[in-house]
């Protein structure tokens, strides 16, 4: 049987994947994405207790068992403190370089859903105002979040439903060059994702005949968040494996 992989079908469900927001430990809207994915393509998403999700897909022959797996979790922050004028200082969140973020957009995510953004920024960030502004080192003890909001207090950051430990992502900054580029954060492991959700789609254009589950397990700090298919199938067997942490 002849499979057609869909490289259009791939990136664009890789440049959904890569702009939903899922540092470790948060999924409440990145699941609802592999969901949809996984109901266009007739077959059903489930979860254990961590929120692994799993896609099953049975063969004629289930002797065997092919398994696909992926992490679509990445990276990220959580709310460690709140200073008095109203800056965010950071917990970090499966192996953060802040150097590669000063600058960047963050995203604190509330328990109640609220969404705010804000600035990464160095504590001595101007070259003009502090003398270590290129020394220091940028670590979770110099690095900040200044929230696009009018705070100018722990009161006011609080008001806005932001507490310890609410989640923070970062801006993928995903970009398909004209030529076939991609550059982006987070394709570790979110490529792979976007893989296992293409082959599946290869699999029932071609009408391979499937029932299913994509199990999600994480590979940044250990288990929760990245996604995995099992397959087996009469006479032959369909893997990719890619290439994760």
């Amino acid at each position: 049987m002849k499979y057609t992989f869909d490289q259009q079908y791939f990136l664009s469900c890789l440049e959904e994947l890569l702009s939903v927001p899922s540092p470790v430990g948060y999924y409440e809207k990145l699941n609802p994405v592999l969901e949809r994915y996984a109901a266009s393509l007739g077959v059903t998403v489930t979860y254990d207790n961590k929120s692994t999700a799993y896609i099953t897909l049975l063969g004629e022959d289930t002797s065997k068992t092919v398994m696909v797996g992926a992490h679509a979790d990445t990276i990220g922050m959580m709310v460690r403190a709140i200073d008095g004028d109203g800056k965010i200082r950071m917990r970090n969140l499966g192996g953060v370089n802040y150097a590669n973020l000063e600058g960047e957009t963050a995203t604190v995510h509330t328990r109640d859903g609220r969404s705010y953004t804000g600035l990464m920024a160095c504590q001595s960030h101007s070259v003009h105002v502090f003398d270590d502004a290129r020394t220091v080192e940028r670590n979770e003890n110099t690095m900040m979040v200044i929230l696009d909001q009018p705070v100018k207090s722990k009161a006011d950051v609080n008001a806005l439903g932001i507490r310890h430990g609410d989640m923070i992502s970062v801006e993928p900054r995903c970009q398909i060059t004209p030529n076939g580029y991609l550059k982006s954060r987070f394709i570790d492991d979110k490529g792979s994702a976007a893989c296992i959700f293409g082959v599946l789609k290869a699999m029932k254009d071609a009408d391979a005949g499937y029932n299913p589950a994509l199990r999600s397990a994480s590979g940044l700090v250990g288990g929760d968040g990245g996604r995995m298919l099992r397959y087996s199938r009469s006479g032959e067997s369909i893997c990719g494996e890619f290439v994760g942490d």
